[in-house]
C-alpha cells in the first residue's frame, strides 16, 4: 500500500491534524500541552522539546 494513499483516521481533536497511525496522533498531541518529554543533551543547552523531531532538528544546528 502506498504511503500517501493511506487513511488518516485518528484526528486530533485540538487543531485540524490527521494521522494514519494513533501513536503519531500521541506523540504530537504533547504539542498541545506542557510536556516536553524530548531535552537536548548537547553540553550545556537546557532546551526541552514536545517531538522528537523538533529535538533532531534544534541538534543539527551544534552538528554542522
Amino acid at each position: 500500500m502506498k504511503r500517501h494513499n493511506r487513511i488518516k483516521s485518528h484526528k486530533c481533536d485540538e487543531c485540524d491534524r490527521s494521522f494514519v497511525r494513533g501513536f503519531s496522533l500521541k506523540i504530537h498531541k504533547l504539542i498541545h500541552t506542557e510536556k516536553k518529554p524530548f531535552p537536548c543533551n548537547f553540553k550545556n543547552c537546557n532546551a526541552k522539546f514536545s517531538e522528537k523531531g523538533n529535538l533532531n532538528i534544534h541538534f543539527k544546528k551544534f552538528v554542522n
